[in-house]
């Protein structure tokens, strides 16, 4: 039935012009953003007082992060339906501009989280530990320091999430190196591996190199974009899920998306950076929609969902950061079901 139900949505979209390929406007948002984090850099390095730095280092980063959320939209296969045409701008975005592995992000996002959502042992993005637990893991770590911040891991989690950029390159090496080998081959791999070296090239050696600043200068800089991008990332990407039930198990993979998914409201320039994933709903049950064509999915899927009485979740991007802080705190006294209620 619920196969029927997503052919059925499927279908009323396509009628409305909608599930199609928009390479040439990807790509020219792409160079659009590519010209405006450039034009923010610059200014940031010329400006000489700190009160126009800070703000402008903030947007340069924010934009930055935007054209990176183009790369996950090429993980997806949304950009064109030329697999060439999606992996050129993936490799562009995640392992050149972030020092990411293409191929570790696909089996992360896709693979794990995109197919468990909120499933407990599976979903990758709900591996918050050891510095915030649910109830199946709390207990468990030996250090009082790790021990304290689960006790407060409410309070803990926004801070912490700034080193979450550090987290994932250390694990796009792990992933590449080890547990990832066999799912990382042949020239996706040697791709990977020259564009993540070439990331650091351009961020560490080449300010040195041929603008003459100081390595340590540049190192600190390339910290502190690090931290910027980290609680950025989990500002996008967490509010979507963690304030959602979590499951043990599930039966229909599209009543897991509904039951587990909400759209953030906002305003215009900031779904506009965020890539559409301000509508997560629509994104997570049409995985190969163009965050071109979200905003006007999204009547068609709200309508699919009440005349069918399938649960459509949303909630405003502020107060859903807030309702993350809250949710993280109560996690470890959070029973798990056992699988989403039948519709």
């Amino acid at each position: 039935m619920m196969a029927n139900l997503r052919l059925e949505l499927k279908a009323e979209l396509e009628a409305a012009g909608l599930l199609s390929y928009q390479p040439a406007k990807v790509y020219g948002k792409f160079l659009f953003l590519m010209a405006i984090v450039l034009s923010l850099y610059s200014g940031f390095f010329l400006a000489t007082s700190w009160w126009l730095k800070v703000p402008l280092f903030i947007a340069a980063v924010t934009c930055n992060v935007a054209v990176v959320m183009l790369g996950h939209e090429s993980g997806h296969g949304a950009v064109s339906r030329r697999p060439f045409i999606n992996d050129l701008l993936g490799y562009l975005t995640f392992p050149l501009m972030a020092g990411l592995s293409m191929t570790y992000w696909k089996h992360k996002h896709n693979t794990l989280h995109h197919s468990y959502p909120n499933v407990a042992g599976k979903d990758g993005d709900l591996d918050l530990h050891p510095f915030a637990v649910y109830t199946e893991q709390k207990n468990a770590a030996k250090f009082p320091l790790i021990r304290f911040i689960q006790r407060y891991q409410g309070l803990f989690f926004w801070p912490l999430t700034l080193l979450l950029g550090f987290g994932m390159r250390r694990d796009s090496v792990v992933f590449l190196f080890g547990y990832g080998r066999k799912l990382s081959r042949g020239l996706p791999r040697y791709i990977d591996l020259c564009c993540m070296a070439l990331h650091y090239f351009l961020w560490l050696a080449a300010p040195t190199l041929f603008f003459g600043i100081a390595f340590s200068h540049a190192l600190l800089f390339y910290v502190c974009w690090t931290l910027v991008v980290g609680i950025e990332l989990a500002a996008i990407f967490v509010p979507a899920h963690m304030t959602q039930p979590l499951y043990r198990n599930y039966d229909e993979n599209f009543i897991l998306q509904l039951q587990t998914t909400q759209n953030l409201k906002t305003n215009k320039v900031f779904s506009y950076l965020m890539i559409g994933l301000d509508h997560q709903v629509e994104h997570h049950l049409f995985q190969r929609m163009s965050h071109l064509e979200v905003d006007a999915a999204e009547p068609i899927v709200r309508a699919f969902c009440a005349r069918h009485k399938l649960p459509y979740q949303e909630e405003g991007w502020g107060s859903s950061l807030w309702s993350v802080t809250r949710a993280i705190d109560r996690l470890p006294d959070y029973e798990l079901v056992d699988r989403p209620p039948a519709l």
